[in-house]
């Protein structure tokens, strides 16, 4: 049997469709070929449970929603922020070692994922920020973020400690293929604030679960006398989870009597999705 896939020019397009599009199915494609199976198919026994669970980390983790916000309080004045945060997330070497056991590239040109997402923060008393972020493209591209944060405590000469919850829902779609995931972070932060900067660091543990589903035209060519093109879909869905812990630290500075607020953010993650980011906003 021949098998000819109308998509496998996609190698050499954009690297959204290289990390989404690329492991799973060219590794459908290329086993049913080599072993002769007739389609229609439902191919998601063909991909590794190890792949499936590379792709949902990379988007769980990769676009997970940041406060970038430190221990200390928003306030009890208005106590309103909004801001634009811009990340890169580094892609792990055991995505790439998943991929080229497929059959695929082992490296890619564009080593992070970009994210920039709209940022708002509102406190709640003296204890609780509420934060939430969103960014979307479409109806079938969002991210929708939020976090809760309370102060554990508050000294006057003393680093201030808090807790964080974190959620992030990420849905993702693109020719066919879907990722969607949901992403949960648990967060210990210890800041000082000083006149015009607070610095700060934090711990967490992150757990995401998701699923990747793909769908794509295949046709088979029968032999013999009255054979011809055959075209039939070819589908793929698989579920994963993962979890990994994260140390990161900033400093947030502010322009004093003026609300201007800028932040920079980095983290180590156990995952291998280290990042980097700003937020810019205004503080009311």
């Amino acid at each position: 049997m021949r098998v000819s896939l109308n998509e496998m020019s996609f190698w050499n397009t954009s690297f959204v469709k290289l990390l989404i599009l690329a492991s799973p199915l060219f590794l459908v494609t290329s086993t049913a070929s080599a072993l002769g199976i007739t389609f229609p198919v439902d191919a998601s026994a063909l991909v590794s449970d190890a792949v499936g669970r590379e792709f949902v980390s990379l988007v769980g983790f990769g676009f997970q929603y940041r406060p970038m916000e430190p221990a200390t309080p928003q306030g009890v004045s208005l106590g309103f922020e909004i801001g634009l945060a811009v990340s890169l997330a580094k892609i792990p070497d055991s995505l790439y070692t998943e991929i080229a056991s497929t059959g695929g590239p082992s490296t890619s040109q564009l080593p992070s994922i970009p994210m920039a997402m709209l940022v708002v923060h509102k406190g709640v008393g003296n204890k609780v920020d509420l934060g939430a972020s969103f960014i979307g493209y479409g109806s079938a591209n969002r991210i929708f973020g939020f976090d809760v944060k309370s102060v554990i405590f508050d000294g006057e000469d003393t680093p201030t400690f808090s807790g964080r919850y974190c959620y992030t829902n990420t849905s993702l779609s693109l020719s066919g293929v879907s990722v969607s995931t949901g992403t949960h972070s648990i967060q210990g932060l210890m800041s000082k604030q000083i006149f015009f900067a607070d610095p700060y660091l934090g711990a967490a543990f992150n757990y995401t679960s998701g699923e990747v589903a793909a769908q794509t035209s295949v046709t088979t060519i029968l032999p013999g006398p009255g054979g011809g093109p055959v075209t039939a879909d070819v589908s793929v869905n698989k579920t994963a989870t993962d979890r990994s812990g994260t140390l990161f630290g900033g400093v947030s500075f502010r322009v004093p009597y003026l609300g201007a607020r800028l932040t920079l953010e980095g983290g180590y993650d156990t995952s291998g999705k280290h990042f980097m980011g700003t937020k810019i906003g205004m503080n009311f």
